[in-house]
């Protein structure tokens, strides 16, 4: 098809006219400063001539389908890493990692460690972070906990919603959720917080997140970088954003 190029100003427009089976074109590139001994038209012609020619709808290949890379991944701690596209999500029925709001906030980690205990819980729990106010003490009223398996985060979804026996005043029935996409299983909370400053030694054990392995609190992977004090209002931040 005849092809009509029109240099107006400092932008340059391409227009190819639609010949049925061709998409109508138009391009609008922003002029660059002319080349030594050339006029500004011609590198504004040079530039539109040196840019990659789009591929036409019936020339692209189709896209392979995506891999299902949940099908390969393993539990095994810092071996789940997905092999997808970055807009890949966990299938619902691998999720593990819950969040449980409405926490009385006089409640300690360990107080919740042992109320999940009692509730039948106790060998399926590997991972459980209570995010605390460092100022007062308190926790920020939610924790996030990751289980061995989907059935078994399942059933404590269920049997935390609207509880209510804390052993402590409470205002609010529990309200329990899924906890994102990005921090499904124990490697991604692992990976998540192993570098975060909540992990400095400036930090009290009982206010970091807690890695559990047959049933007995185990020591959190080293970081890989250097670890910076947590911010005075690091629970205070937590907590509003809950």
């Amino acid at each position: 098809p005849a092809f009509a190029l029109f240099v107006r100003a400092t932008f340059i427009h391409a227009e190819c006219p639609d010949d049925g089976d061709l998409p109508v074109v138009r391009r609008r590139v922003a002029s660059e400063p002319p080349a030594r001994g050339a006029s500004r038209r011609q590198a504004l012609v040079l530039q539109e001539l040196r840019a990659p020619r789009r591929a036409h709808p019936k020339e692209a290949n189709p896209r392979s389908p995506p891999r299902d890379c949940h099908s390969e991944a393993s539990t095994t701690l810092g071996s789940d890493e997905c092999v997808c596209a970055p807009t890949c999500r966990p299938n619902p029925g691998d999720r593990t990692t819950v969040m449980m709001r409405n926490i009385p906030t006089s409640i300690s980690r360990g107080r919740l460690l042992d109320l999940l205990s009692r509730e039948g819980f106790a060998g399926d729990i590997d991972f459980l972070y209570l995010p605390v106010d460092f100022k007062s003490g308190a926790n920020a009223g939610f924790a996030f906990i990751n289980l061995r398996s989907h059935a078994a985060a399942k059933r404590l979804h269920t049997h935390f919603t609207r509880f209510a026996r804390w052993g402590a005043p409470v205002t609010r029935h529990c309200n329990m959720s899924w906890a994102r996409d990005d921090q499904q299983g124990l490697a991604a909370n692992v990976e998540r917080y192993r570098n975060s400053s909540v992990m400095h030694s400036s930090v009290a054990k009982d206010h970091q997140p807690l890695l559990i392995v047959d049933g007995k609190p185990a020591g959190f992977p080293a970081p890989t970088r250097a670890l910076w004090p947590p911010h005075a209002a690091f629970g205070v931040r937590a907590s509003r954003r809950s």
